[in-house]
């Protein structure tokens, strides 16, 4: 790719400190996609006369209510426990059981003295949860059940009989947060005094955030429109080969970084000949898609400074709990260069910057 090469003059993959700022850097490693000459690996089609407008977006009221609805439940942690009347399904209950068999029997894990759980959300046996519906606060409740065949959590158990005596201890209920002024202040970034206020403040939150879910759309219509209308016509010499090897290296050690067997992970996804071809498959799909991607580069003339592409960089390391690089490698055992092969971060940044450019060339905005 002549023209990239002479914009990005990409290199190896480095990590660096900026001088005086200490600032972590990474320089795109593109090679060999900045050197192809792309008349000879890639017919692009016409892109430009394609339709991927934004389709616009409108936030109603009832979207709004919603959202704050979500935020109050979220910032309601205090609790009050009821001792008294019944519960229902959907409560979030304190109980004592004790299991008994039928032969008397009541083995360690079928009691409990205090159990906390969410009616008809907790995984318990047929019957155990149902039974408890209506149940008064207090009052003990027998239940005749029989554990599942089979009962995977204790295979001893399975399709044997099985009498519960269950006491609902009480009743844990959220204390609602209101709408009110100090939560509204923090909850807009000090924008919003009044209601009135937090409620455009919600709806223009959500406006922006509706917006861009649009043209994050639009772009990915964009993009799977050119690499359906797109003829990969050859690969780069060795890539499928050393990003196989690559893929393959990076996998496995995160997987055992993670404190897991390799061969018993391989075992969960059919074996080392499944592994095999799997990996040589995303392979061959990364390298056709780095062909469009950096030909689309090439041929818009697409330039990103190692700082504008450590940014970018710098939103998968965050969304992936690192607060820098050096804290991302630490945390996850893995080498960013490894991150950036394995999920193909280099092409996929490239590809954000250029389906931008040719989007704001197709549909300038105002302003």
């Amino acid at each position: 790719m002549k023209k990239v090469a002479a914009i990005l003059l990409a290199v190896a993959m480095t990590v660096c400190l900026m001088a005086g700022c200490g600032a972590e850097t990474v320089t795109p490693n593109i090679a060999p996609y900045d050197q192809l000459n792309y008349e000879e690996y890639l017919e692009l089609p016409d892109y430009m006369s394609y339709d991927f407008e934004a389709q616009p977006v409108e936030v109603t009221d009832e979207q709004v209510q919603t959202e704050i609805d979500s935020r109050l439940q979220a910032a309601s942690t205090e609790t009050k426990e009821i001792t008294e009347g019944t519960v229902q399904k959907g409560d979030s209950v304190t109980i004592s059981f004790k299991g008994t068999l039928e032969d008397g029997s009541s083995p360690e894990e079928m009691n409990s003295d205090g159990y906390d759980l969410v009616l008809g959300e907790a995984s318990m046996i047929d019957g155990f949860q149902e039974g408890l519906y209506g149940a008064t606060i207090g009052e003990p409740v027998t239940l005749n059940l029989q554990f599942p065949d089979p009962y995977t959590m204790n295979e001893e158990l399975s399709g044997k009989p099985v009498t519960f005596e269950v006491t609902v201890l009480k009743k844990n209920e959220t204390i609602m947060q209101e709408l009110d002024k100090d939560f509204m202040k923090e909850n807009s970034e000090g924008e919003a005094s009044n209601e009135e206020e937090y409620r455009a403040y919600i709806k223009q939150f959500l406006q922006d955030q509706a917006e861009e879910n649009a043209m994050f759309d639009a772009k990915t219509n964009l993009y799977q429109q050119i690499i359906a209308g797109s003829k990969v016509l050859k690969r780069p010499d060795g890539e499928v080969e050393a990003l196989t090897e690559s893929l393959k290296e990076q996998y496995k050690n995160y997987v055992e970084s993670n404190g897991a067997n390799w061969d018993e992970y391989l075992e969960t996804i059919g074996g080392e000949e499944a592994y095999n071809e799997g990996i040589q498959q995303l392979a061959e799909t990364q390298v056709d898609n780095k062909v469009v991607v950096f030909g689309l580069c090439n041929k818009e003339g697409l330039d990103l400074s190692d700082a504008e592409y450590t940014e970018e960089l710098m939103k998968y390391v965050e969304a992936a709990g690192g607060e820098s690089i050096k804290d991302f490698e630490e945390k996850s055992g893995m080498t960013i260069d490894g991150f950036i092969k394995m999920y193909d971060l280099d092409a996929e940044i490239f590809l954000t910057k250029v389906l931008d450019k040719i989007y704001d060339a197709k549909y300038p905005q105002e302003g």
